[in-house]
């Protein structure tokens, strides 16, 4: 690591109150954070059904657990959250997803310096220490986007030193043994996530489906998983009726609860490969060092370059990305049927994804 001068201790509060996949991208700064001086004290900020993402992080002494749907919720959420932040008497917070109500408590809590990406009108209000970030341009990757505003600490590291890196449940480890031999499964099974928050382009539901069920041909055990909104699609894509019989894949449903994100990040950690589009699973199985083949938009904020597997130039061979031949024109959003190569995820077929499924097992 190289630091200018040296980093005196503080006690810093870092915000990262938005999704599973961005937490997991935000891990690198708490391990930058800690290793630049050990007598930092790190606190962490996020929302409580994402908590099991970092639950067991060893660089972070404290969690703020935000609840914007219950008791952080209106006006007197707002003070609440507040009186917490600023009884913690914080030397500095690093913002890193601007979010208006998280980032006014920060602001009215009274901590003397404030970093933070200065990406909306706000943001300039709030982040004495601001650093100006235009994410959507795709100059580097998320986690990169996170790290770089350490540089207004005095830290600068290189990009894909530090991975990102979650650590499992014992508990929930124990419980998905159980589920695992419950179902007759010992090892080397594939887990399929085919849900997402729709944030970008994803596969159709019947390719996700036609893998599982070849991948089930092939003597390969399949896991589907979802979250508790995507039960239906999960089971869908895990179940195939033909004149002849009925197949049916094992399905893991539950990861929007706490207890369920515990469980589904055990059931990662026990998997050979996951196969998932840009979402926060498939950050969950890069960050405990699984193998991957993962399905990206060519849509430019949507991009691999951006939301892809962060990893070291030693371990990009256990991650396959998988991005459709087209030659896309458009940064935010797709143009639907007005572009030539629309619906482009088609263009991924279930033989090539299935050839590199086979390959990473």
């Amino acid at each position: 690591m190289n630091t200018s001068e040296k980093i005196k201790k503080r006690k810093i509060l870092v915000l990262r109150p938005d999704k599973i996949g961005d937490v997991v991208l935000s891990t690198p700064v708490l391990e930058v954070l800690k290793t630049a001086d050990p007598a930092n004290e790190v606190h962490l900020l996020v929302r409580e059904n994402v908590f099991p993402v970092v639950e067991h992080n060893s660089f972070v002494s404290k969690f703020i657990l935000y609840k914007p749907e219950t008791e952080h919720r209106g006006v007197r959420g707002f003070f609440r959250l507040i009186r917490q932040i600023r009884a913690e008497k914080y030397e500095s917070a690093v913002t890193l997803q601007v979010q208006a109500f998280v980032s006014f408590a920060v602001l009215l809590a009274g901590i003397r310096t404030r970093f933070g990406p200065l990406s909306k009108w706000y943001s300039f209000l709030i982040f004495n220490r601001g650093m100006r970030q235009r994410r959507s341009l795709v100059e580097m990757h998320e986690a990169d986007y996170n790290l770089i505003l350490l540089r207004k600490l005095g830290i600068r590291v290189p990009s894909r030193k530090y991975e990102t890196k979650i650590t499992v449940d014992a508990d929930a480890k124990d419980r998905m043994r159980k589920f695992l031999r419950e179902h007759g499964i010992e090892k080397d099974f594939v887990i399929v996530h085919p849900g997402m928050g729709g944030s970008a382009l994803n596969w159709a539901e019947g390719y996700y489906s036609d893998l599982v069920h070849q991948l089930m041909k092939s003597d390969v055990p399949v896991v589907v998983t979802g979250g508790v909104s995507e039960k239906e699609l999960t089971e869908r894509v895990g179940l195939r009726k033909t004149e002849n019989q009925v197949s049916k894949a094992i399905v893991f449903v539950g990861a929007n609860s706490p207890s369920g994100l515990a469980d589904l990040i055990a059931l990662i950690s026990l998997s050979k490969v996951v196969v998932a589009p840009s979402t926060g699973p498939l950050h969950i199985a890069v960050a405990l060092g699984k193998r991957t083949v993962s399905l990206f938009s060519p849509i430019k904020v949507q991009s691999a370059l951006r939301w892809g597997p962060y990893v070291s130039d030693e371990n990009e061979k256990n991650h396959a990305v998988l991005v459709p031949d087209a030659l896309c024109g458009q940064d935010f959003k797709c143009a639907g049927s007005k572009c030539h190569y629309y619906f482009c995820m088609d263009r991924l077929s279930v033989e090539e994804v299935y050839k590199t499924v086979l390959e990473k097992i």
